[in-house]
């Protein structure tokens, strides 16, 4: 859920400075930040389990969990498109939608480098 809402807005933040709205953009990445860092608490309480209580957990997210669900992989293509090696990895060729969408009619934009929008 977090990476599935962080991805809309950082979608809608290119719309947006695309479209020539810098306040509309800023404001959905502000919104994106917002959530975050909401959901940075989970992640520290999950660091803190102990193996056994994480692993029960984790049966029940198999797949859908932060770095291994395809939402996050939309978040990092979105951020700055990763290297061909990343691109080859068991991280990205194990989620083949995300893998199809790589091709997109305009590059992703990289938010932290205004240089390299294209």
């Amino acid at each position: 859920m977090v990476f599935t809402t962080i991805v809309s807005e950082l979608r809608a933040a290119i719309g947006a400075l695309r479209d020539g709205d810098p306040e509309t953009c800023a404001a959905r990445v502000d919104r994106a930040v917002a959530v975050f860092e909401r959901a940075a608490s989970l992640f520290r309480m999950v660091a803190t389990m102990r193996p056994a209580q994480f692993a029960g957990f984790r049966q029940f997210t198999d797949g859908a969990s932060a770095i291994r669900s395809e939402q996050y992989k939309r978040f990092e293509l979105l951020c700055d498109p990763p290297p061909a090696a990343r691109l080859r990895s068991a991280a990205f060729t194990s989620v083949p939608a995300v893998r199809s969408e790589r091709v997109f009619s305009r590059p992703a934009a990289n938010l932290a480098r205004p240089e390299r929008i294209r």
